[in-house]
């Protein structure tokens, strides 16, 4: 239902056009994709980048936030967390 909130509210759009990550690798994932699985995997619980794998099975919600792929934690998601541009994060 959060998922929902998020995109009848209109706060996921403007979330992931806002977020100063920029990847410029032709390989890189889209930043929806990134964002998106960071969310559910906060919302799910998970602690570590390891426990993110398992929302890999979670096609309904990535398709709901139109993410094309959930990303893998420990490879994908720690490498763009280490790409993100702190201060301008922080505003």
């Amino acid at each position: 239902f959060f998922v929902e909130f998020l995109k009848l509210g209109g706060l996921f759009d403007p979330w992931v056009g806002d977020c100063p990550l920029t990847l410029t690798s032709p390989n890189a994932a889209a930043k929806r994709d990134i964002l998106g699985t960071l969310l559910l995997a906060v919302l799910a619980g998970h602690q570590r980048y390891a426990h993110i794998t398992a929302l890999r099975g979670d096609a309904v919600n990535a398709a709901l936030l139109g993410m094309h792929r959930v990303m893998s934690g420990r490879g994908g998601m720690a490498a763009a967390a280490s790409r993100l541009h702190l201060p301008a994060a922080l505003g």
